[in-house]
């Protein structure tokens, strides 16, 4: 049997010697477990909004970056951008602006700061799930008797 690599695919000639690949390499072939291609490798790295391994999502190679944490004790978020003209002081690189509103407002001040001002477009998804996942884990518990389902109390009768 011979093996040609062509482009992604892969052929197999059968040769009259009658040799035969390993068992592994078949399985490697035609099991599709053995496909690695859907992982993903996160960094956790400073301004990376998704910590994927990516050249787009990087805080590191970008001159330009977006980053969304929690603000502090209170329930605010910190949205942080960098200056782009003083990239090699880490110190005072990046603009800090605080948000303690209510979360519609804070979309729209997120929007209107990566998209609107033509900052970086193209994290503006990334950014909105990053505030939403900040919001979400800033969120109090309510303390205090839960409310019973009363639809589930209701016994239906035979008629």
């Amino acid at each position: 049997m011979q093996f040609e690599i062509v482009g992604w695919a892969l052929s197999l000639n059968l040769i009259s010697d009658g040799t035969f690949p390993s068992a592994a390499f078949v399985t490697l072939l035609l099991n599709p477990k053995h496909q690695q291609g859907k992982r993903r490798w996160r960094h956790k790295e400073p301004n990376n909004l998704y910590n994927f391994n990516s050249y787009k999502h990087s805080g590191l190679a970008n001159k330009k970056t977006v980053t969304i944490q929690s603000g502090g004790k209170d329930q605010s978020v910190l949205l942080a951008t960098t200056k782009t003209k003083k990239w090699n002081k880490p110190s005072s690189s990046l603009h800090k602006s605080v948000m303690k509103k209510e979360f519609p407002r804070m979309v729209k001040a997120v929007k209107n700061q990566v998209t609107d001002n033509y900052y970086r477009p193209d994290l503006t998804k990334a950014a909105l799930a990053r505030l939403s996942a900040v919001h979400r884990s800033l969120k109090v518990a309510k303390s205090g008797v839960k409310k019973r389902n009363r639809q589930a109390l209701k016994v239906r009768g035979r008629k």
